[in-house]
């Protein structure tokens, strides 16, 4: 087990898990919400939603791809060494 770990890492990880917690304890209510719009939504003739085509999709995906990359690279150089 790797115990060698930075101030920055620490700090990442543990807003990380603050952040988490934050979510989850947000998301019954977000999902009552959305669960009660999307009944309303159809009660009252609202146009319904749309979703990505495959082609989309793929673009959106490969953009996400392309700059988790960007940023993990970012992340190795480190603070300072642009």
């Amino acid at each position: 087990m790797d115990t060698d770990q930075t101030r920055r890492l620490f700090l990442g990880q543990a807003g990380a898990s603050l952040g988490l917690l934050w979510l989850s304890s947000l998301t019954p209510e977000l999902l009552a919400q959305a669960h009660a719009h999307a009944q309303s939504a159809q009660t009252s003739g609202a146009k319904p939603y749309r979703f990505f085509t495959a082609q989309q999709a793929a673009h959106l995906c490969l953009h996400f791809f392309n700059r988790a990359r960007r940023d993990q690279h970012d992340h190795r150089r480190g603070a300072g060494n642009h």
